[in-house]
């Protein structure tokens, strides 16, 4: 089975509205998933042969995260730097991520099934441009040109995502090129062994601990440089220009390299334009206090122990083994190996005077409230209106010059003192342009991530932080949540759409370590999804990952988020083999609604898999035509359809599994309520709606 068609690019739009809409101006809900976990690491796949327990220094736990990959996610310990692959970027190739070409039809072919027909495709700044400056990955460029034909050739389409955690993988995240550390003076060789960054190598493991590293030298120098180096650093410069300058110069030539790429492609919606990016330091009021660092996984530096732990200072910092589950002090960088190239002189915040070394030998700082404001100007600092919407229209005219008709999604900046931090960015029409802006934020269920743990009583709210108990008031947090990004969307050209850019859940939870019961993951990604429906919002689910299995999970950093695994993928004859959590995971939704949505709601545990759809039908559109997607794996036997407000006519496609509702143009001047009640037909019948008279079309033998 395959699943209706999202729009193309020329047919969505995404402008003075909260919807979007489609060229007959239907409101649009996007349903897809992030492809995927592990194009975030370069080819090929080596793999750690050593089981990996969560914890160091001897601490106990019961909780074992999958084993993490010698190559290329980090160094290998046991090699001189000059000998390890690590290091070697220039010499990386992405081509074969997410998949290789060969292998990509039954990928594709099983998500179409599933009803996941929008990919945000992701692609980083060291795929494109790795070999160094300008220096451009023609062969990866034309695999993704592939990739995304792929994609149209089964009725997807996609926004390509560049994506990045905590700045590069020698950073330990993923994203840009290594060169971009060397240009501002790191020794990248130097930077775990330092405490500059933490990379998750096996012999210290700790469970989600890499995004601790937006907090440390290596990460925290690089995006205060790229976001506000011409006000922090601006003794700094690259070549002769401002870092600043150079960095995001060549961050947006970058993105204009791809459109320019995929510009001719049609299922190209347009550029999710930096994943989770990070204010790094900006903004710290005092750079001696701790308690701004809210991420309470792993090694917990301030900003001052940041900085002498990069510039070759031991420091004992707190440790906590898991989230919140703090185990006392550690030290770090015993050795006093500075990340430098050239010694601490070469600091980038020595040399801007931030700190610098006493008569005695010791290294004192001099201006602890350094970040807190402008340092020209004493302006108390608002990093969306200073800076991240003017790099938010860098990046939209670098793309744009190739592909003027591109939808821009953009996300707020990651802030580790308040992660829930609400914005409101503030566009004009003329900054939306004619395709518009998508306010592209990421909502996860913060417990259940963070600890790998699904409790069905106990949440964060999302907005702010707090403790929600009561699957009740958990369903409502969430679902307030997605409709109060909404909100947030007002100022942008007179309002955009929201679509989750990221959602999901990690599958290797605590009680489920060897993966044979799915049920608590099953669970936790319903209330996820029923939040999505809830607020009415569009998402991309994170993530699918072709290559991933129970021992290694996504391959990156110890995360296991996919919904498919090769170890479930037991029957090769089967799409649905290997999928995770597929009960909640396949869902039925509108597509294309001939007016406007106003409840959807699916019930996956209950027997008859009632699917809930409300909306005010609009009689102004040049279309009456409301389109569904209805999974057979819901509905094996079809369906019973019953209408509780308005009128109108169906027909159900199950090859295309999909439901066309048309609404009685007489029912009213504003088109008036339409409500459907769609449930399991039982297996001896061959019932496919409530009406009197079928057409041929709705035959479900003749169908299938």
């Amino acid at each position: 089975p395959t699943a209706p068609v999202p729009p193309l690019r020329r047919q969505l739009t995404a402008v003075g509205s909260t919807w979007f809409k489609d060229d007959q101006g239907r409101r649009v809900l996007l349903r897809g998933i992030n492809v995927s976990g592990d194009c975030k690491l370069p080819m090929p796949r080596k793999r750690a042969s050593i089981s990996v327990n969560a914890g160091s220094d001897g601490d106990a736990e019961t909780f074992s995260p999958p084993a993490v990959p010698d190559h290329p996610a980090a160094p290998n310990p046991s090699l001189p730097p000059d000998q390890d692959t690590f290091y070697d970027y220039q010499n990386v190739t992405f081509v074969g991520r997410p998949f290789p070409l060969d292998e990509a039809d039954v990928h594709l072919s099983r998500l179409r099934s599933w009803g996941y027909t929008t990919f945000r495709l992701l692609f980083t700044w060291e795929a494109v441009e790795h070999a160094g400056p300008g220096i451009y990955d023609e062969e990866y460029l034309d695999y993704l040109v592939a990739i995304t034909r792929k994609c149209h050739q089964h009725g997807i389409s996609v926004f390509l995502d560049s994506h990045q955690d905590t700045w590069s993988r020698f950073t330990g995240g993923d994203g840009a090129p290594g060169w971009t550390l060397e240009k501002v003076g790191f020794d990248l060789t130097k930077l775990g062994e330092s405490g500059a960054a933490y990379l998750s190598r096996p012999e210290d493991f700790v469970t989600m601990a890499w995004n601790a590293n937006n907090m440390r030298a290596g990460a925290g120098t690089m995006w205060t440089l790229f976001f506000a180096g011409n006000d922090f650093a601006p003794q700094t410069k690259i070549d002769g220009e401002p870092a600043q300058e150079w960095l995001q110069r060549h961050y947006c030539n970058m993105l204009s390299k791809v459109a320019e790429a995929v510009k001719d492609e049609p299922n190209v919606l347009g550029f999710d334009i930096l994943n989770e990016p990070s204010v790094g330091w900006v903004g710290m009021q005092d750079a001696t206090d701790i308690s701004p660092n809210v991420y309470l996984i792993g090694w917990r530096c301030d900003v001052w122990s940041s900085i002498l732990l990069g510039a070759g200072f031991t420091r004992i910092v707190d440790f906590f083994s898991s989230f919140m589950v703090f185990r006392g002090h550690r030290t770090l960088n015993p050795n006093n190996i500075c990340a430098w190239k050239g010694g601490n002189e070469h600091c980038v915040w020595r040399k801007n005077g931030v700190w610098n070394m006493s008569s005695d030998g010791t290294p004192k700082l001099l201006q602890k409230d350094y970040f807190a404001k402008n340092p020209s100007t004493g302006r108390p600092i608002d990093f969306q209106e200073d800076y991240a919407e003017a790099f938010w229209h860098r990046c939209t005219e670098a793309i744009r010059r190739h592909m003027d008709d591109a939808i821009i999604f953009t996300e707020p900046v990651l802030d580790m003192t308040d992660p829930s931090k609400s914005e409101r960015p503030n566009l004009t029409a003329e900054q939306v342009g004619k395709r518009g802006f998508v306010w592209a934020k990421h909502c996860y269920d913060g417990i259940t991530l963070l600890t790998c743990s699904f409790h069905r009583w106990l949440s964060l709210n999302p907005i702010t932080n707090a403790i929600v108990i009561g699957r009740h008031w958990i369903q409502k947090s969430l679902g307030s949540s997605m409709a109060f990004f909404k909100e947030e969307t007002v100022n942008m050209g007179g309002g955009s759409p929201v679509l989750i850019g990221e959602c999901g859940i990690p599958f290797r939870l605590r009680r489920n370590q060897d993966f044979t019961d799915l049920d608590p993951a099953t669970c936790a990604l319903n209330n996820t999804m029923r939040a999505v429906e809830i607020g009415m919002v569009s998402c991309t689910l994170w993530n699918y990952t072709a290559g991933n299995t129970n021992r290694y999970g996504d391959d990156w950093n110890g995360e296991d988020l996919s919904i498919f695994s090769e170890d479930q993928h037991t029957d090769k004859t089967d799409l649905n083999s290997g999928g995770r959590a597929l009960a909640t995971a396949i869902r039925p939704y509108a597509l294309a609604t001939a007016g406007e949505p106003t409840a959807m709601d699916f019930f996956p545990y209950k027997q008859d898999k009632r699917f809930l759809f409300s909306f005010t039908a609009d009689n102004a559109l040049g279309t009456n035509e409301t389109v569904m997607f209805l999974p057979r794996y819901h509905y094996p036997f079809g369906v019973i359809v019953t209408q509780t407000a308005g009128k109108g006519t169906w027909s159900i496609d199950w090859k295309k599994q999909a439901l066309t509702y048309r609404h009685d143009h007489r029912s009213g001047s504003d088109g008036g309520e339409h409500s459907l009640v769609i449930t399991k037909a039982p297996r001896d019948s061959l019932l496919r709606n409530s009406q009197t008279t079928q057409s041929s079309e709705d035959n479900f033998e003749e169908n299938l």
